[in-house]
């Protein structure tokens, strides 16, 4: 390796270092995975369900979904927002996703923050927006019924 490499490389690291000793709340490993590697991402074209909403923080999520024999067959979300909110638009799809509406209307806000694994409380918000909007595309599916 080169000293100009190695510079390279020690540059990179410090920063790493100084970006995640900067943030103030740790998340959960889920919370990163989701984060980093969201799942149902995207848009389902003329889906049976669709919300989008804007939070309390300014994120917007959307929700789309489809049935299938009255089953979740399809689930997709979209997001604007930060991080955590990528992460729980990514686990509301995961845990609604081939359950029945009426399996899915149970879950709650509590359920998704626990399948994160939790989250520091500055962004708790997040989860009751993934929640909020996964019950307006819920409540369109029965509205266009």
């Amino acid at each position: 390796m080169t000293k100009n490499q190695e510079d390279t490389e020690i540059f990179f690291q410090n920063l790493q270092r100084y970006i995640w000793g900067n943030i103030s709340e740790p998340f959960s490993e889920k919370v990163i995975e989701l984060a980093y590697e969201p799942q149902n991402v995207g848009e389902i074209e003329d889906p049976d369900g669709f919300a989008r909403i804007k939070g309390s923080c300014g994120d917007t999520m959307q929700i789309s979904l489809r049935l299938n024999k009255g089953i979740i067959s399809e689930i997709k979300f979209l997001s604007d927002g930060c991080a955590a909110t990528t992460a729980c638009g990514s686990g509301i799809t995961l845990l609604v996703k081939d359950k029945t509406p009426e399996q899915a209307q149970k879950i709650t806000s509590s359920d998704l923050l626990d399948f994160l694994q939790g989250l520091p409380d500055s962004h708790t918000h997040c989860v009751r927006l993934a929640v909020k909007t996964f019950y307006k595309a819920l409540e369109s599916v029965n509205n266009h019924q």
